[in-house]
């Protein structure tokens, strides 16, 4: 499947290389004609990882690691250049859960009759 494209492996030593990783990444799809096929792209990306970026992608909530999109932000967003204090993209966050219902304190009766027949 993937066997004609030689695949970009990253480390996450840095910036420059996750930039590199996902120029590189970018060029395969468009190469192949998948942009629109995120499944390929992912099977693609996973096999990518290597040493302390493959323990990040590893952690990472699989709503991210299922969704190029989201995961080219994450790379970028995690592996910043020299001299960014930090991500200049905001990461997506999977949605909150709902509150609890209020705890409501009820008092009542329970009205008992014997029916006799």
């Amino acid at each position: 499947m993937f066997s004609k494209y030689h695949r970009p492996l990253f480390y996450g030593h840095g910036g420059e290389e996750a930039e590199q990783f996902v120029f590189l990444v970018r060029q395969i799809i468009l190469d192949a004609g998948k942009q629109k096929d995120n499944e390929w792209i992912i099977t693609l990306v996973s096999g990518c990882f290597v040493g302390d970026a493959l323990r990040w992608h590893v952690s990472l909530d699989s709503s991210i690691r299922e969704d190029w999109s989201l995961l080219e932000v994450a790379i970028l967003a995690q592996y910043p250049r020299d001299g960014q204090s930090g991500p200049l993209v905001k990461m997506p966050s999977p949605a909150r859960a709902a509150p609890p219902p209020p705890k409501t304190k009820s008092r009542g009766r329970i009205r008992i009759s014997k029916k006799n027949g």
